[in-house]
């Protein structure tokens, strides 16, 4: 049988065996984690990262429609209808307001460019076109008068978006005098003004 020296305890019954747990002392337990939850501590959910790069998508696809949108504003511009100087909303009330009238011009204007026309007599219209060719203004008048049916073709196929630079060749060109409806306006607003300081006074 061992003997105990005396003084000297016996590390069996304390249970400090090189820092090793008494025999007796009640052992700890564990944290059991599953696997899924110590993947979810090392990689982070996948739905955060998928609603990112769907917001992230919609930004992109509206400014790409921004984009778009402004250069369609840019390559088509708009067309603006006028009766005798008052603007129209639509081409058959323009074009039906000038039909054998001699005293109504209409004018159809595309961006910086306009074709403009007024009726001489019934069945005879008078047209001009301009074309913006940088600071200086191309103005071209019909050799010969049209008749409605003609008038109605021309202006429907300007406000269409056509190219009709090819009646550059056709039509005659006004570059040193002011164009004949145009002179019309200026007489009439001169008139204008002119009636209303008679009336003011």
């Amino acid at each position: 049988m061992r003997r105990e020296r005396p003084g000297r305890k016996n590390p069996y019954k304390t249970g400090m065996i090189s820092g090793k747990q008494p025999l007796n002392a009640p052992t700890r337990k564990r944290s059991q984690r599953s696997p899924e939850c110590c993947a979810r501590e090392h990689f982070p959910p996948r739905k955060k990262k998928g609603k990112f790069l769907l917001v992230a998508e919609k930004i992109i696809l509206y400014y790409i429609f921004l984009i778009f949108y402004s250069m369609s504003l840019h390559s088509a511009p708009s067309i603006v209808w006028e009766l005798s100087g008052e603007p129209c909303e639509t081409r058959d009330q323009a074009l039906s307001g000038i039909k054998n009238n001699t005293e109504a011009f209409i004018i159809c204007s595309r961006g910086d460019e306009f074709l403009q026309a007024t009726c001489n007599s019934p069945e005879n219209y008078h047209c001009e076109i301009s074309f913006a060719g940088g600071k200086d203004r191309e103005l071209y008048m019909t050799p010969k008068d049209l008749d409605y049916s003609r008038l109605h073709d021309l202006f429907s196929r300007y406000a269409a978006g056509e190219d009709l630079s090819h009646l550059k060749k056709e039509w005659t060109l006004d570059a040193h005098k002011p164009g004949y409806i145009t002179a019309i306006v200026v007489v009439l607003a001169i008139i204008a003004v002119l009636a209303v300081i008679i009336f003011s006074s």
